[in-house]
């Protein structure tokens, strides 16, 4: 799991896709400020496989962006048996 922490708003994709699921919001989607997103990067995942991961991030609100930075505070991989 891909644990990452953008200031405001942020997508994560993973293989070239943002992971959805029908009827709710992106789960890679950040919906405010700071809030952690989690995103499953596979249930099956052996030693080897490689994942393409690239984190879009932008202040808010986005249709009139402020003219400060965007702050990435953190990424962390978790790792479950």
């Amino acid at each position: 799991m891909l644990n990452v922490l953008v200031d405001d708003y942020a997508e994560v994709w993973v293989n070239g896709d943002v992971p959805r699921k029908s009827g709710y919001p992106a789960p890679a989607t950040i919906q405010g400020h700071n809030i952690p997103n989690r995103v499953v990067l596979g249930t099956a995942v052996k030693a080897g496989d490689k994942f393409e991961v690239a984190v879009f991030g932008i202040n808010g609100p986005i249709s009139v962006a402020p003219a400060n930075t965007v702050w990435f505070r953190q990424a962390r991989m978790e790792f479950f048996r």
